[in-house]
């Protein structure tokens, strides 16, 4: 085989190896790049002890959207008001506000979402003892319970304001809740926190003074 020959033949196999590795280099499909991520919602508000599911949106290079809620890496900035899973899951633990973050790699999650968790709203009031009977300058200490919109209870005793409605009867110490009997008769005691009241109504006695 003369050198010519040879020289061809080594050109048609560098050729014939290009034209490979450009086919073999088609059939890869390029990964899209991200270039940023959305958490939603994006103005949440939960009450203490619900929960908040996140959602984590990725937007790649090509102007296409991915779930990501799965592969980020989550963060509630202030964690005393709200905790958060690894799926994105947030728990309110008290009144207060934090920022939810999701991180890919070295992004972070824009713009900043806002997490609020309120306080339950108190719903009723109850005193008791609901029909007690004391003698004239006796004494009766009253309970107020709180129940709240999330249907737990709190003594708030200390809290609400007492009023006697007839202190010609009773008299009630304020905050305190402690009565004390003047007259022979009745009077309503109310306890009131905010616009919430709860009044108890005694029946009327001859001889002590009912509260």
């Amino acid at each position: 085989m003369s050198n010519f020959t040879r020289r061809l033949s080594g050109a048609f196999a560098v050729v014939a190896l290009c034209v490979l590795v450009l086919t073999g280099c088609s059939g890869v499909k390029k990964r899209s790049t991200v270039v940023s991520i959305a958490v939603t919602p994006t103005a949440p508000s939960i009450k203490v002890g619900a929960t908040q599911q996140f959602t984590a949106t990725a937007t790649n290079k090509n102007g296409t959207q991915t779930d990501v809620t799965s592969q980020v890496t989550w963060k509630s900035a202030t964690t005393a008001v709200a905790t958060i899973s690894a799926s994105g899951l947030a728990t309110g633990v008290t009144a207060g506000t934090s920022v939810i973050t999701a991180t890919l790699g070295t992004l972070v999650s824009t713009p900043p979402v806002t997490l609020t968790v309120t306080a339950p709203t108190l719903v009723s009031i109850a005193v008791t003892p609901v029909s007690p009977s004391i003698a004239v300058a006796g004494t009766q200490q009253f309970t107020a319970t709180g129940t709240y919109s999330d249907a737990s209870t709190a003594d708030i005793t200390s809290q609400v304001t007492w009023l006697s409605a007839t202190l010609g009867v009773a008299t009630i110490t304020s905050p305190g809740g402690l009565a004390t009997g003047v007259a022979v008769g009745t009077s309503n005691i109310t306890a009131t926190l905010g616009a919430t009241v709860s009044v108890n109504k005694a029946e009327p006695s001859r001889t002590s003074a009912k509260i």
